[in-house]
């Protein structure tokens, strides 16, 4: 079985998104991405004709239809764009959601934290990443399905099971309102994100094995097989040569998280149960991630809201990004500094956080804050280990100034001072304030709110 590289779009004006992380990755359109095409502009030697292609649309729709037992509404709209068209849509569709300012806001977070080179040029990547390949895509603004008739035929109807799903899920659930209700909260979007790719992608491997006779709900080390499987994104970005592994781990987490969340649920219940979880969708990325805190006892994450600055630091700041890590944010985020097993013990144990970037808008100086509370004062102890790591070794000219072991450290950096402390199931990181600043941040800091 063959599987196929998918990516996203956000409709989140808030701006998360990933893509989750980085928020045009996350569907308010969906595109599916093949691994291997012919070249731009060619059609396959076993490319059927447009009119062959419009009578599989509505074929495979009645068919994944049924697979996922709901009823199809109205009749889907459908259409053809070339390589160029669908470039040209997925610019339009980036211009409309996301101001300059707004994927320049995202870029400097991102970028402070450590995970983005600091010549990256992300709408430029953003477009590249998602047009070269797209051989479909859902719009549910507009309510059509637009395939491409150059790709494979053998690669069609998977194409059209997979897309027509988010079609299906649409008439329901709405996805453009489904996505947009969230504000300022990549990780919950990134949650609800793998919730309908997830669906999208059993109900397309279903759709697959129904001529043998197997189940989805019956595949062992599924996840296994599907990264087997998964070509890993390549491309050239700024120095480094490579898209950064936040783009790369986002991009595929929906998927192969998703799938593995959604078989959680199907091993024990019938695909007409499923809807029920629209109503009360996953939260968190650590609800994909380990389902058991979804389906048996619910480990709800705790919102944050950070203490306010406005009245301690001078006229010329201001707050241009707030996000949320959630899991997975601070597992890649560990990972890229500390190694992935140093990664995966500082995430695990998450309970809520949220960061926020402020700038000198005379300087240009860049002022980080992030706040986490934990499940336990022991989970709260090996993250801020961990991120002890992740400072020494992101800073080059990084300067331990004072430090008590077991509950803060403060370093001298070229880009100001950092502070991280741990105190109790809390965790504190201020990153780029001025000596004189940091104490009265830090005291307002801990005052943030919980629950």
């Amino acid at each position: 079985m063959k599987i196929y590289r998918y990516a996203k779009k956000s409709g989140n004006k808030n701006f998360p998104g990933t893509f989750c992380l980085l928020s045009f990755l996350l569907p308010a359109f969906f595109v599916v991405l093949i691994l291997a095409t012919p070249t731009p502009g060619q059609k396959s030697p076993t490319t059927d004709t447009e009119s062959e292609l419009l009578t599989n649309v509505d074929e495979v729709f009645k068919e994944v239809s049924q697979i996922r037992g709901l009823e199809i509404k109205y009749p889907i709209r459908k259409g053809f764009k070339s390589q160029a068209e669908l470039r040209a849509f997925v610019l339009k569709k980036l211009e409309e959601e996301y101001t300059d300012q707004e994927i320049a806001a995202e870029t400097k977070a991102m970028v402070k934290w450590g995970l983005f080179p600091k010549d990256i040029k992300l709408k430029e990547l953003l477009v590249n990443l998602l047009a070269e390949q797209v051989a479909g895509l859902y719009d549910p603004k507009e309510k059509i399905f637009y395939i491409s008739n150059w790709i494979p035929g053998f690669l069609q109807k998977p194409i059209m099971a997979h897309e027509l799903i988010h079609a299906l899920q649409d008439q329901y659930f709405d996805l453009d309102q489904f996505l947009r209700r969230v504000k300022d909260n990549d990780d919950e979007v990134l949650a609800r994100t793998a919730l309908i790719e997830g669906e999208a992608l059993a109900v397309m491997i279903e759709y697959l094995l129904k001529p043998q006779g197997l189940d989805f709900s019956t595949l062992t080390d599924l996840i296994p097989k599907l990264k087997n499987q998964i070509s890993i994104l390549g491309g050239d970005l700024g120095e480094e040569g490579q898209i950064p592994e936040i783009i790369k781990e986002t991009l595929l987490f929906p998927y192969l998280q998703g799938i593995s969340f959604v078989q959680a649920f199907r091993k024990s219940h019938p695909w007409k149960d499923f809807s029920e979880i629209y109503a009360d969708p996953p939260a968190s990325s650590e609800q994909i991630l380990h389902p058991e805190k979804y389906f048996d006892i619910r480990d709800r994450p705790i919102p944050i809201t950070l203490g306010n600055l406005s009245d301690l630091l001078p006229k010329d700041w201001r707050e241009i990004y707030t996000n949320v890590w959630g899991e997975l944010g601070i597992s890649i985020l560990v990972k890229k500094f500390a190694g992935e097993e140093i990664a995966k013990l500082a995430a695990e144990g998450w309970g809520g956080d949220r960061y926020k970037l402020l700038e000198d808008s005379k300087t240009g100086n860049l002022l980080l804050i992030h706040f986490s509370t934990w499940d336990s004062p022991k989970d709260a102890m090996e993250f801020f280990l961990a991120y002890r790591q992740v400072v020494e070794n992101k800073y080059t000219s990084e300067q331990l100034l004072q430090s008590e072991k077991r509950r803060y450290y403060l370093w001298s950096t070229g880009e100001g001072e950092v502070y991280v402390e741990v105190k109790g199931a809390d965790v504190l990181i201020i990153e780029g304030a001025s000596e004189d600043l940091l104490p009265s941040i830090q005291k307002r800091l801990w005052d943030s709110r919980k629950g």
